[in-house]
């Protein structure tokens, strides 16, 4: 029983120092106030769609799969997509139907940057990262490779202005995966 008590005490003692310590980080400035939860954390709402094209080229989006030996893309989104889409598209051409498009339904590095904007004191920060959400935008739209080169050196141009200010988060932190 003794045993027992040491441990629960020790526990106990690491859990506050802990929470002291992201108490006096998140203070100090060190430690950021964003809510990470909202960044990592799967929205329990979500439901999985099912993207392929039936014979006569037209695109569908499912909640259930395809019949079976036809191609399709998995993903999640927001419930009802499925029932938005049954104004179905005409039927493309073979070049057209090449790549099928799927709507990017949320972005980590973009939750990121807007969580950012919204955490800084500095209006001409928060424009920076505005900025810098807009391009990211663009990006996630499926632009072709003379545009993303583009709008990655816009986008690192911004960057460069970014670092020039005193904002709460440094530059270096601050990355488009597609513009590495």
């Amino acid at each position: 029983m003794n045993g027992l008590v040491r441990w629960l005490l020790k526990a106990v003692v690491v859990v506050a120092l802990v929470g002291i310590t992201i108490i006096f980080l998140q203070r100090s400035g060190v430690l950021q106030s964003i809510d990470w939860s909202s960044l990592t954390s799967t929205s329990g709402s979500l439901e999985t769609y099912y993207q392929w094209e039936d014979r006569s080229g037209r695109v569908r989006i499912t909640t259930e799969p395809p019949p079976s030996g036809i191609p399709f893309h998995q993903f999640k989104g927001s419930p009802g997509m499925a029932e938005s889409s049954a104004d179905q598209a005409p039927a493309k051409s073979t070049a057209e139907r090449s790549k099928p498009k799927i709507k990017v339904v949320s972005d980590r590095e973009l939750k990121i940057l807007e969580a950012m904007q919204k955490e800084d004191a500095s209006s001409d920060c928060r424009w920076s990262l505005g900025k810098m959400i807009n391009v990211k935008r663009q990006l996630l739209t499926g632009v072709e490779q003379k545009e993303q080169d583009e709008l990655c050196d816009e986008f690192r141009a911004i960057k460069a202005q970014y670092a020039k200010l005193d904002c709460r988060v440094m530059a270096m932190h601050i990355i488009i995966q597609a513009c590495e």
